[in-house]
């Protein structure tokens, strides 16, 4: 089990950086020109009731389904209205779209692909005719757009337009409202540059002003840039400032006890199942403070999966949970929901990372290290407890095989022998193929069995030595195959893989030898003459990876293999080293991708 961990812990991913030596936890995907986005300033993001994803930017509105973009012109063809600088989005109960601009509000209708402009006056007059922040709908069906420069509207089902002025007419600049947010009451709140937060109170029909003062400090003067409903408080995204919150009962306002994020030009605040995701200026920070954890995500530009960019302008999460961020400058990135959680590590330019990508084998020593050989830089060794890798000083950086024997590391090479390492100094013995006797230097699998003998692989065959002699003498009955694995099962019988020839089972006491090879005329043969992987589970079965055959079960009792490949629903044929859980499931990875494999009763 702790192999396994360990393999699915390295090899596999979910990506971004939560500190600069932490591992990359959050994998995301990227949407920008190259994808058919019309532009990379993303202003709003929405999912429609159809399940499309709208991304608002600073010029033309787009919609995603998942694979394809379509950009749409927002032009009223009627009155020749248009504005393509889109800042936010909102679906009302017909389905119909609500595309706040630079100038006003363009109404989209689904059926015939069309957009109107609102052009409706409301009680004073006032025209929505200024750049729009945010649209949203209260509990009564009523629809509230802000526009800052303007003041608050709301469009009612009687479809008359009301405005609201939050400022003065002394202080004009002051008290604009910038964002908006429907608490779980359904009472609405307004957050403004420089004159607190306001209620909606619905029986009088106007807006009562909260500061906060009611404690040690006040919001006078701060700019309220985003706000999220959070319980008993709302949490407040002050633009320049500091992360608060305002608790809504005693009017009294704090600071969130998370420093790394105040004064970041926090631009979008979010809460997701009691957590906050805080997108700034310097990525995103996911503060619980319940755990009193702060996570920063950031773009690492060693790594295409991490966040996009840094500069972050919105935050949504769809139906299904993922997580859409639209930057000022590089589109979008998409953070699917998290299920299983695997960190990823990746080589970075600070000290105590991994030194390269390319994993050949990975396994644990007795004080609980991870041995990660690399195809490329060698052997890295992994400290749990500290979350960094240091390299191991070995006679070469091409490992190819590796086994753990007691308190010593065995590590095959290509085309270098041997070296024997030491787990706890780290200091290495090296053993060349001519003092053991072997054929050709390059080492591809390594078994140590229930007697102590020692079992070697290479690209010409097996050889074998007792315990503690070094003497290895070449085992006849494995042929001159180039040897992909090695394995000794319960009744001691050794197992071994080829490239190409099938599996071999050799028994040492009756000496006697069985090859499996696959008949394409038999449906219970090997599925595949060339096996990369030999497991035996905890129930006793064999288990073979292998290359355009999928996975294969062998039945002892009867000597057929069961196969499981793309017909049974396997995304790929090819598969690799095959490892078992604590709770028997078979994981193996594949050329398109990580497979979970719960063997069902009679699987062999």
């Amino acid at each position: 089990m702790k192999k396994f961990l360990a393999i699915i812990t390295l090899v596999l991913c979910t990506a971004v950086a939560v500190a600069q030596n932490y591992p990359y936890k959050y994998y995301f995907r990227h949407i920008s020109s190259p994808e058919g986005l019309s532009q990379t300033d993303v202003k709003a993001l929405l999912q429609d009731s159809y399940g499309f994803m709208w991304f608002g930017t600073r010029n033309k509105l787009n919609r995603y389904d998942g694979n394809c973009i379509k950009v749409f012109d927002i032009r009223d063809q009627k009155n020749g209205n248009c504005n393509n600088n889109v800042s936010a989005l909102f679906e009302d109960e017909d389905k119909h779209l609500w595309v706040g601009t630079d100038k006003g509000v363009f109404i989209y209708n689904p059926i015939n692909e069309s957009f109107a402009f609102m052009d409706v006056k409301a009680n004073n007059g006032a025209k929505m005719t200024d750049w729009v922040a945010q649209i949203d709908k209260d509990n009564d069906g009523n629809v509230w757009v802000i526009v800052p420069n303007q003041g608050m509207f709301r469009y009612g089902k009687d479809k008359k337009l009301k405005h609201y002025s939050l400022g003065t007419s002394s202080h004009p600049d002051r008290g604009t409202p910038q964002c908006m947010v429907l608490d779980k009451s359904g009472k609405l709140w307004v957050g403004t540059d420089g004159n607190g937060v306001f209620a909606y109170d619905r029986n009088g029909d106007r807006f009562v002003q909260y500061m906060g003062d009611n404690g040690a400090s006040s919001i006078m003067g701060e700019n309220v840039y985003r706000m999220s409903d959070y319980g008993d408080f709302l949490v407040l995204g002050i633009h320049e400032g500091k992360l608060r919150k305002f608790n809504k009962r005693k009017n009294e306002v704090t600071d969130i006890n998370a420093p790394e994020v105040h004064y970041k030009i926090i631009r979008d605040v979010r809460c997701y199942d009691g957590v906050l995701w805080v997108g700034t200026d310097n990525g995103i920070y996911i503060v619980d403070e319940n755990t009193g954890i702060t996570e920063h995500i950031a773009n690492d530009p060693m790594c295409s999966y991490s966040l996009r960019d840094n500069q972050i302008g919105r935050i949504y999460r769809d139906r299904e949970n993922g997580i859409w961020v639209g930057f000022n400058m590089a589109g979008v990135s998409y953070l699917p929901q998290q299920g299983m959680h695997f960190m990823r590590y990746v080589p970075l330019m600070s000290p105590g990372t991994i030194t390269s990508k390319r994993i050949r084998d990975i396994v644990e020593d007795n004080a609980g290290n991870i041995w990660v050989g690399t195809d490329d830089h060698g052997v890295n060794i992994f400290n749990p407890n500290t979350g960094t890798f240091s390299q191991a000083r070995l006679s070469s950086n091409k490992p190819l095989a590796m086994l753990h024997c007691g308190d010593k590391i065995w590590v095959g090479f290509y085309k270098n022998g041997i070296d024997v390492v030491n787990s706890t100094t780290t200091t290495a013995s090296h053993l060349s193929a001519e003092s053991l006797g072997l054929n050709d230097q390059s080492i591809y699998a390594l078994c140590e069995d229930g007697k102590g003998r020692m079992w070697v692989g290479n690209g010409w065959g097996v050889y074998m030595s007792e315990q503690g002699s070094s003497n290895y003498t070449r085992q006849e009955q494995f042929g001159f195959n180039y040897i992909y694995d090695i394995l000794e099962d319960n009744d001691g019988n050794i197992w071994v893989a080829s490239l190409g020839n099938g599996v071999f089972c050799y028994n040492p006491g009756t000496g006697k030898t069985v090859h499996y090879t696959h008949n394409a005329n038999d449906s219970t043969s090997l599925s595949s003459n060339s096996v990369s992987s030999i497991l035996m589970t905890s129930d006793g079965n064999l288990w073979f990876s292998t290359d355009r055959g999928g996975i294969c079960c062998l039945n002892k009792s009867t000597g057929k293999f069961k196969t499981y490949s793309l017909a049974q629903g396997l995304p790929d044929d090819s598969a690799y080293e095959i490892i078992e859980d604590n709770d028997g499931n078979l994981w193996f990875g594949t050329n398109n991708g990580l497979v979970k494999f719960p063997p069902s009763t009679g699987a062999c």
